[in-house]
């Protein structure tokens, strides 16, 4: 038995035993509606004192050119418990088991396993879960607490969530609450390879800029030689290469040290038709920066015995060394601390609903001087829905902008572009709007059809996903959609033109 499969058993052992001691209560407010039902019909019957439940998905992703390789083969089983012990106390845990038959893989991820304290006035939570911050649709400039799992570009948001451990408070006073968080231990994004057809980025391309070599006294061709071993098959993998003389080493963790701890609070509430929030966190970037550092080497060179052929002969004794000092200018990954200054607002006004959602992000570079680290930049989302209730008809539209602080000139402004390293909205796009258009069929609503898509207005390129999505039976989904990528190759769908794809999606819910 491999340790995966070891570890997916221990977590049903785990749940079966806090099974039995467990008794089901209501969460917090910030628990879905869901969640709050079941747990209150298992507190209204002292014998029912938990909820198991979960959901079996079988997910084939295959691209639509030649040579139309499937990109996804997949299933995935979710368990997820919630219990309660006591009138004021309970847990979660969650956990998703997956198979990748492309791969042949298997993992498993526990992405929540929490203990729940609440009260009229006050509640606490402390154990691995995600964080929902924000107001707007999928594109949240505030929802920074949780690193993401990129490699599956097109994976649920909420499935793309890694749970960190975190204790997190809420205090309730009347319609007002304050949350605070304290995250002690630091983790990043996960990045697809760069030789993934899903690779946003090419770090060679970084790199090749970053490489400088200086030698004195100086031998003629030594650093066109080095430049071509440290360059050598760098973008094998995500971020080094076993094959080359010099790759780019795996960033460090910040050091475990309570300055190092990463802590956010949000203060909100609902003033009549309006709910608002006020956010700061005081974070590392998910994702780290590329950056230069010095390293200075001593090449030896062996030569001799010297014959000189030109007039009498002459032997010396020898080998004799020369030694060139070599100062290589190379790249290394950093993970950067941000501040970051938040705020939402939402309103519904009958079938119109209006957001707005938006973040100041200072980073390291305060003054815009470090051409590898960003520059403090904003994000900004507006966004509204209208609803038809009559025909079941949903509209949403979104325009979202990135807007970098302290440029200079337009070298600036293209450097600044080339740094990954962000927060908040994550896509690397400037300006954006987002259009989704939903309605639902037959008796039942068993039948729904929706379109959603993305344009990037600085860089030209988009991305439309058409899906259609039956419910035959209670509790069983099939969802058939597609893909669909374009515009400039220099844009962020642009580098998916070839990624086109149609997939089909079967969940069963227990």
């Amino acid at each position: 038995m491999s340790f995966k499969i070891y570890k997916f058993f221990m977590f049903i052992i785990l749940i079966l035993i806090v099974s039995l001691s467990a008794q089901d209560k209501e969460q917090s407010n910030n628990m879905n509606v869901k969640d709050t039902q079941e747990i209150s019909r298992a507190a209204e019957n002292p014998f029912l004192n938990y909820e198991l439940r979960g959901s079996i998905r079988t997910w084939i992703n295959m691209f639509c050119k030649p040579p139309y390789a499937f990109d996804i083969l997949q299933s995935k089983l979710k368990l997820e418990l919630l219990a309660k012990a006591g009138e004021h106390a309970g847990c979660k845990a969650l956990g998703y088991y997956s198979f990748d038959a492309l791969n042949r893989t298997n993992i498993f991820d526990l992405q929540e396993l929490y203990l729940d304290f609440y009260s009229e006035y006050f509640d606490a939570r402390l154990g691995k879960q995600v964080l929902a911050w924000g107001k707007a649709d999928e594109i949240n400039p505030t929802d920074i607490f949780n690193p993401q799992d990129l490699s599956i570009f097109s994976e649920d948001k909420s499935l793309r969530k890694i749970g960190v451990l975190n204790l997190k408070t809420d205090i309730k006073v009347s319609d007002f609450f304050l949350e605070c968080n304290w995250k002690p231990f630091f983790e990043g994004s996960r990045l697809p390879a760069t030789n993934s057809p899903w690779a946003f980025f090419n770090p060679v391309d970084i790199i090749s800029n970053i490489i400088h070599i200086e030698v004195y006294p100086g031998t003629n061709g030594l650093p066109a030689m080095l430049v071509s071993k440290i360059t050598q098959n760098m973008n094998s993998s995500a971020f080094s290469s076993n094959n080359s003389t010099y790759s780019v080493p795996i960033p460090p963790l910040p050091k475990n040290a309570f300055t190092n701890t990463e802590y956010a609070v949000k203060f909100g509430g609902t003033i009549g038709i309006l709910d608002f929030s006020l956010s700061f966190a005081d974070v590392w970037d998910s994702i780290p920066t590329i950056q230069p550092y010095i390293s200075n080497i001593s090449m030896v060179t062996q030569i001799g015995p010297i014959i000189i052929t030109n007039g009498p002969i002459v032997i010396t004794n020898g080998p004799y060394t020369i030694t060139n000092e070599i100062e290589l200018t190379l790249p290394e990954l950093v993970y950067k601390r941000t501040k970051m200054f938040g705020a939402d607002f939402a309103m519904s006004m009958g079938p119109v609903g209006l957001w707005t959602e938006g973040a100041y992000f200072l980073t390291k570079d305060i003054h815009g001087n470090n051409e590898y680290i960003k520059n403090p930049y904003f994000q900004i989302i507006i966004g509204g829905d209208y609803t038809i209730p009559v025909i079941d008809f949903k509209i949403n539209a979104q325009y979202f902008r990135e807007i970098i602080t302290k440029i200079d000139n337009d070298d600036e402004k293209f450097s600044e572009k080339d740094i990954i390293s962000r927060l908040g909205a994550g896509l690397p796009v400037s300006e954006a709007i987002s259009l989704r258009v939903e309605r639902k069929f037959l008796p039942g609503e068993i039948c729904s059809m929706s379109i959603h898509g993305i344009y990037d207005i600085k860089d030209k390129g988009y991305a439309l996903t058409p899906k259609i999505a039956l419910s035959p039976v209670d509790a069983f989904t099939i969802e058939l959609g597609a893909s669909l990528y374009g515009g400039n190759k220099k844009s962020l769908f642009g580098k998916f033109d070839k990624n086109d794809n149609f997939y089909m999606k079967g969940t069963y819910a227990f």
